[in-house]
């Protein structure tokens, strides 16, 4: 169960050890604040920071929705309270105030939902903050061009593809 993880007792949410005592939380060095839309994007670890941080936020009391602008593996899933079904995800982020939503698992991946649905759950459960793992193999949110993400009173505009790092994307040495 992803709440008996190693949190810090029964009932809580936990993030996979890590051997070196750590001084700082992740959520306080990014200097997350209450309406944050937080996008993970690159090469590796975008889900293990999505997690770690969202625990975090969790356990400070905050209610978090995560997401995906692609998909991530279904086995991934188990590490937070999850949710296909847009009723239970309202249901779900109330009683866990931490949810990953996503709008259906094919071929074992969970994939997120299109940008118009994802805007009219943040607006409907106004979470305090949204963490979203924002690219992946074939970039579909490069597809968004001229979409629009409203949040709350600010509305986002894709008018062109995300500008991506090439160290992250080419094979490194060592």
């Amino acid at each position: 169960d992803w709440w008996r993880g190693a949190g810090s007792g029964a009932g809580s949410i936990g993030y996979p050890p890590v051997s070196l005592a750590l001084t700082m939380k992740l959520f306080e060095a990014l200097r997350v604040a209450h309406q944050d839309v937080i996008a993970f994007t690159g090469a590796g670890g975008k889900t293990s920071a999505l997690v770690r941080l969202g625990s975090e936020l969790h356990q400070a009391g905050w209610r978090v929705l995560a997401t995906t602008t692609t998909r991530i593996g279904e086995d991934q899933l188990s590490l937070f309270p999850h949710s296909a079904d847009k009723h239970t995800i309202v249901r779900d982020l109330e009683h866990y105030s931490y949810v990953f939503a996503y709008s259906a698992v094919r071929e074992r991946k969970a994939y997120g939902f299109p940008p118009d649905v994802l805007s009219n759950l943040i607006n409907r459960l106004a979470p305090d903050v949204v963490l979203i793992e924002a690219d992946g193999e074939g970039y579909v949110e490069d597809a968004w061009g001229g979409g629009r993400l409203r949040f709350g009173t600010v509305e986002v505009v894709a008018d062109q593809p995300t500008i991506r790092c090439p160290m992250t994307t080419r094979p490194q040495n060592g």
